[in-house]
């Protein structure tokens, strides 16, 4: 790994306002008083401990660095909060550090100008059947699992919609969408069967044990069920100007795992989903196999996401070069005018 990336991403972090350094320090209690439980990462997803470090810290500056897997490309934490403190984190905690705004929370996470709920309804639309049972598991505010359900409708759909979450907050935001919503997460919602399409709008990326993900999934999905994946993803990141093309921007505490759309897809072929169609954003489509077994080729998932990450290091760079420029530029003007200098 180029021991440039590893210096530039290993800086003391963010600026916070006030109520980002309030969820900051709420945390850092949580942790200290053995109230948020953390995890060592030793091994990765593909059960190889051959791995490469690539950031020390977390956007925030908290030790929450990252390491890639040589063997497979998963990019994962090696700390993470452990699957027992997560509805502490996200009902207490998250919200507040990600937005820093204490009344104005959306619960969403924006999507791009195009419209993320086509992507998953032009695999519907071949559905025969006009009854369609959505569930989206960390819903949010419901913005994703809404816009679906008034499409759908809007072409004669009969649709039932549930969601779950941690956040009371954010369900409340949901409720207000005509949603089914329940507190939790798979454990809750399975308990209203199965459904016709799963949404995991950047949920998957935030999940500590991927195997038991795998298992949560396949309890609640039949046979001919459409997954639908979003999550920012890491060979995006030389797009992602919202990061400022920035390693250490995109990486937060939240984040257990880096996907790229092979590496997600390796994942999956664990339980043998196969994706159906993807972008490297990523937004995915999946459906259980039941005739083949999905295979899956990553030897070349390392050496793909270290040329990409170099990329966007040299973007970053630029980026930063320019806005400097800017404001030295402003600066001398705002001289020039106070001192009266033509020239």
């Amino acid at each position: 790994m180029n021991q440039q990336l590893i210096k530039r991403y290993s800086g003391i972090g963010m600026k916070m306002n006030n109520v980002q350094r309030a969820a900051f320090n709420k945390f850092n209690e949580y942790v200290y008083f053995n109230l948020i439980k953390l995890d060592i990462i030793d091994k990765c997803f593909c059960s190889s401990n051959n791995f490469e470090l690539l950031s020390k810290y977390d956007r925030f500056g908290l030790p929450f660095g990252t390491q890639i897997c040589k063997s497979c490309g998963l990019i994962t934490q090696n700390i993470r909060i452990s699957d027992s403190s997560m509805e502490l984190f996200y009902n207490e905690i998250y919200w507040d550090l990600i937005s820093g705004e204490a009344k104005k929370i959306e619960f969403s996470t924006p999507p791009k100008t195009d419209d993320s709920s086509l992507f998953i309804y032009n695999f519907i639309k071949n559905n025969p059947t006009k009854n369609v049972r959505i569930f989206e598991v960390g819903c949010g505010s419901g913005d994703r699992i809404y816009t679906l359900s008034l499409k759908l409708k809007s072409d004669g759909y009969d649709v039932e919609s549930y969601g779950c979450d941690y956040s009371d907050s954010a369900l409340d935001f949901a409720k207000l969408k005509n949603i089914t919503t329940i507190k939790g997460g798979f454990e809750e919602i399975s308990k209203y069967g199965k459904a016709d399409v799963l949404i995991l709008s950047h949920l998957f990326e935030h999940l500590a044990d991927l195997n038991k993900a795998l298992n949560n999934i396949e309890s609640i999905c039949h046979d001919q069920t459409l997954i639908y994946v979003e999550l920012p993803g890491v060979l995006d990141l030389q797009n992602k100007k919202e990061y400022m093309y920035n390693y250490q921007d995109y990486n937060v505490l939240a984040h257990t795992y880096n996907f790229s759309l092979s590496t997600l897809a390796f994942v999956f072929s664990k339980n043998n989903f196969e994706l159906l169609n993807g972008t490297e954003f990523v937004r995915a489509v999946f459906r259980k196999s039941i005739n083949k077994e999905v295979l899956i080729d990553n030897s070349n998932n390392y050496n793909e996401i270290i040329k990409s990450l170099n990329i966007a290091y040299e973007k970053d760079l630029l980026f930063h070069k320019k806005m400097n420029n800017k404001y030295s530029r402003y600066f001398k003007n705002i001289v020039k005018a106070i001192f009266n200098i033509t020239n």
